[in-house]
């Protein structure tokens, strides 16, 4: 398997989760497994990836368990530093043993997990901050406010929450916030009620109340999945990131498929109606003429 298949693979395993269809992701997983040597470096991928959904589907244990083994401030050298291949790299071996550490803690309330799981959140952001990845550093931030208020640290807390809110909710990005729950929508209230009316801050953080707050469950689940419904922006941005396009190519799709939304419509042309003929009018046609016989004429053929 080609290396730009392999990350488009991964891509997919990563949207296969946000639909909840775990099956296959894992599916996926176990295929781009068995497509490459187990001694090759890329391999490390694929067991971030399968770790991430062994923790959705319940197998905790053996997530964390991995989880524990990496250590985020170490990039395998075989990986190389090609930028979409150092991006896959930084999920894997960064983000998602983070994410998988702080949702573990979460879980189980042990101050000893949750410690465990706040330096990993801080060694994150040491890395975000060291190779200049606002997105990495801003998801450690959101971490370690989570495992601080766990861990009682109402203040620092919310000083990493605001470090995160900043960054996030003028580009837009809120679904980080969103997905990590209840957790996160205590958090934000209590942000809320220490600051002050009108401000900047309390605009941003309306923003995420309004976003993280529970809706009313629907009469069915949600065809996709997800507990927030993407988008049909958002579901063709994830297709054309699990085809491989790059950040450009994907920009020029959506302005295209923009340009075509707004571009006007020619009218639909309108039945003609027969018009009345302009030229003159035949004459009639003559009556046929009739042989007058008179009533006292006798038979004409004699």
């Amino acid at each position: 398997m080609q290396l730009p298949s392999l990350l488009t693979r991964l891509a997919v395993v990563r949207l296969r989760v946000a639909e909840g269809d775990l099956p296959a992701a894992r599916d996926l997983v176990h295929e781009a497994r068995a497509a490459l040597s187990p001694d090759t470096p890329v391999q490390l991928l694929i067991a971030a990836a399968g770790a991430a959904v062994r923790m959705a589907l319940g197998d905790v244990e053996a997530a964390v368990r991995w989880a524990s083994s990496v250590d985020p401030l170490v990039l395998p050298p075989p990986l190389g530093l090609q930028t979409h291949l150092f991006a896959a790299a930084v999920e894997a071996f960064g983000a998602t043993p983070a994410r998988v550490l702080v949702g573990h803690g979460l879980a189980t309330g042990d101050p000893a997990v949750l410690r465990a799981a706040a330096n990993r959140a801080e060694h994150l952001r040491r890395l975000g901050q060291d190779f200049g990845l606002g997105a990495l550093e801003s998801t450690a931030r959101l971490l370690e406010a989570l495992t601080a208020d766990a861990l009682g640290d109402r203040p620092a807390a919310l000083a990493a929450l605001d470090g995160a809110v900043t960054r996030c909710v003028p580009e837009g990005v809120l679904r980080p916030f969103v997905d990590a729950g209840t957790p996160m929508l205590v958090l934000l209230r209590a942000a809320r009620g220490h600051t002050a009316e009108g401000s900047d801050a309390a605009g941003r953080l309306d923003a995420l109340l309004a976003a993280c707050a529970p809706a009313r469950p629907p009469a069915r689940p949600p065809r996709n999945g997800l507990v927030e419904a993407l988008t049909l922006r958002e579901h063709e941005v994830l297709r054309l990131v699990a085809d491989g396009r790059s950040n450009a190519e994907i920009a020029r799709a959506r302005r295209r498929a923009e340009h075509r939304q707004d571009a006007p419509r020619a009218p639909l042309p309108q039945a003609r109606r027969p018009q009345p003929h302009a030229g003159p009018r035949p004459s009639p046609r003559p009556a046929p003429r009739r042989l007058a016989v008179s009533p006292l004429a006798g038979p004409p053929f004699g």
